[in-house]
């Protein structure tokens, strides 16, 4: 990095330090944000300071061809805008941030005065490098953030530029700041120009901006907690993200793609303060696990500073509607699907038991056995219950009441049992759910009854379904949920572009789709090929796992490593004897090292650098599908490891017999 630039990013740095700053005074006195004093109060307590917060960083700056009212020569776009500082800024989420992220799209009073966008790439809080992207622009002289004085073209008029939109490939980013060059492939390793041809990287990067910045954060290790990427997300991302509330949303992705990545900017961009009359005022955004909300928490909280966003697990939700304090068994996993008619069912037990005689609200539990009795029973002594061809056998399927609340199965019945018992619950504005595609139907029912205003965002991937539960295609999801634009059924938006995996592990794990669905590609095209290792006896499985493990650490000291398994408990006896310890909340300690044991439904929505996948031939199947398999096997970033003694599903062995 050459003196001069390495100043450039001090001076960034500590602009970012004095706006992050201001902001916290600013929020710490609500007065002169008008931000009401309950809005400073979250789920867990009231916060004393915002200086104990971690915000979002500065995400750009922009240069532009003369001065501009409220603007200046130059402006920065930040999460959130801060008048009286000493450079203008704009919130990310207000229509002038457009020049950032969509620059097609961009922003009428500013068209043809852009000269330069700088994207600026922090770690936590600090600013660590930057990128330049050069415009056409009118008559320009100094910038007052350029090194040098810039020599740019003349613009087009915005009809000739508005009529090349999309068919010349996006600018590249041009780095102000000297990087390491990338390590060479392997030698066993094929590289870019044998595996795919120059032009099919180039059509991933058509429509993208700031290529190398995202490049650059795709090598960073990953943390155990989402980073901000707000800098990098792309105008695709960006369109989705600012979509009208008031549409339905579907999004379809395969792994890697970003749905996450816009399930949370939306929840961010939806509550925010410059939407005016069309701000949301409270948003539920339900994820898969326990292990996603604490990965994606801390970039909500850094965006949604008025804390107008809820982030739940649908099973600690769930949980929580119904009451349960203990912990739940799984269970027999193969309970047919139920909808609607099981909500029927409850809501009239619920009356009849209310006929009979007031529930005794102190006592959740007795309240819920009592009903739940009457479900069984089909009635009580002052009616009886209306069933049909569905709900009558099913009636008869279920077991005692002890039985019934220990298992985790009945879960979404005790929810709904419990919502039938009140006579109010709370209610959000929009609802955002994440993984979609592994909600049942008496989920959807209960979801649906905390969102009357009908506003929903779903992302998922039905090649990752984990069970034969709900919906198998998003038509008939929309169908469902009567998800509609006027008289017309909302049909998803599918994105392809694989920003997490390596193109290698994609390749892997693509057999295990269907042909037609085996297409998307990563942005990462530089990585080692995928290993698979075959023990010689049960008994030297988990000393291999943990030795391919302890090989990962070694490699992504930096980064995150994890073994999936669906044997938890075999796992847990190998690490012991290996002298690892439980640290807390599925992760293990040795020394200074850290590491993820999960199973294939707590890996959803997370990501590691390096991941050891444990005999993926007894994942679980469903619809002819492997989903939990394709699902654990596309968490790993950088680089995947298979261990197995027994065969191989029959989609990998061609892996297995390479190996």
């Amino acid at each position: 990095m050459t003196k001069a630039r390495a100043t450039d990013v001090a001076a960034e740095t500590a602009t970012n330090k004095r706006y992050l700053d201001a902001l916290r005074r600013r929020l710490d006195n609500p007065l002169e944000v008008s931000v009401s004093a309950n809005q400073k109060w979250i789920n867990d307590g009231p916060r004393k300071s915002w200086g104990q917060v971690e915000l979002s960083p500065l995400v750009a700056r922009i240069g532009l061809c003369d001065e501009v009212e409220d603007l200046g020569r130059d402006f920065y776009v930040g999460p959130r805008r801060l008048s009286g500082f000493d450079h203008p800024v704009v919130s990310w989420d207000a229509p002038v941030a457009k020049v950032f992220f969509q620059p097609e799209v961009g922003h009428r009073e500013l068209d043809g005065r852009v000269a330069v966008r700088r994207t600026l790439v922090a770690q936590r809080e600090e600013i660590v490098r930057y990128y330049d992207e050069e415009t056409p622009a009118l008559e320009v002289s100094d910038f007052p953030f350029m090194q040098k004085k810039l020599t740019v073209p003349s613009a087009p008029a915005p009809s000739a530029r508005r009529a090349a939109a999309g068919k010349e490939p996006a600018q590249r980013s041009r780095p102000l700041v000297q990087e390491k060059a990338a390590a060479p492939a392997p030698a066993d390793t094929p590289s870019v120009a044998t595996t795919t041809p120059r032009a099919a990287v180039e059509r991933l990067e058509e429509g993208m901006r700031a290529v190398e910045a995202v490049k650059d954060a795709l090598s960073a290790p990953r943390s155990a907690a989402l980073a901000s990427v707000l800098s990098t997300l792309q105008p695709d991302q960006y369109d989705l993200v600012t979509r009208s509330p008031e549409v339905p949303l579907m999004i379809q992705g395969h792994p890697g793609t970003g749905k996450t990545i816009i399930g949370i900017h939306r929840a961010a961009y939806l509550v925010g303060e410059e939407q005016g009359s069309q701000r949301v005022k409270r948003v539920l955004l339900l994820g898969p696990t326990d292990e996603y909300v604490r990965h994606v928490t801390r970039t909500i909280q850094s965006l949604d500073l008025d804390r107008r966003v809820t982030v739940k697990s649908l099973s600690t939700w769930l949980v929580e509607l119904a009451g349960i304090k203990h912990t739940l068994a799984h269970g027999d996993p193969t309970l047919d699907d139920v909808g609607r008619f099981v909500k029927d069912i409850a809501d009239q037990a619920a009356d009849l038991c209310r006929r009979e005689a007031p529930f005794p609200t102190a006592n959740r539990r007795k309240n819920l056995e009592h009903l739940y009795g009457a479900i069984r029973a089909r009635g009580t002594t002052s009616g009886r219950l209306k069933t049909g061809e569905l709900s009558g056998p099913w009636i008869k399927t279920l077991p005692s009441f002890e039985k019934a609340f220990g298992q985790k199965r009945y879960l979404p019945l005790f929810a709904q049992a419990a919502l039938s018992l009140r006579k109010a619950q709370e209610h959000w504005d929009h609802v955002i759910v994440d993984e979609a595609q592994d909600i049942s139907g008496l989920e959807w029912e209960i979801v649906r009854a905390h969102n009357p205003g009908a506003r929903w965002t779903l992302l998922g991937d039905m090649n990752q379904r984990r069970h034969d539960h709900g919906d198998a295609t998003w038509t008939k999801l929309a169908v469902r949920l009567d998800l509609r634009h006027g008289e017309t059924l909302i049909e998803p938006v599918t994105i392809e572009r694989g920003y997490r995996s390596t193109q290698q592990i994609l390749d892997f794990a693509r057999p295990l789709l269907p042909r037609e669905q085996r297409t998307a590609q990563s942005l990462q095209r530089f990585g080692s090929e995928p290993t698979v290792v075959r023990v010689r006896t049960l008994k030297a499985l988990g000393l291999e796992v943990v030795k391919q493990a302890m090989r990962l650490l070694e490699v992504h000291q930096r980064g995150t490593v994890a073994v999936i398994t669906v044997d938890e408990a075999s796992m847990t006896t190998a690490l012991l004897s290996a002298g690892w310890r439980r640290a807390d909340r599925g992760n293990w300690a040795k020394d200074t090292r850290q590491l993820a044991l999960r199973t294939p439904e707590s890996a959803r929505g997370v990501e590691f650098d390096g991941v050891v996948v444990v005999e993926p031939g007894v994942f679980p199947k469903n619809l002819g599908r492997v989903g939990p398999l394709y699902t654990s096997l596309t968490r790993a970033n950088r680089e995947l490891c298979v261990v197995h003694f027994a065969a191989l599903p029959d989609a990998l062995r061609h892996h297995g017999r390479r190996s």
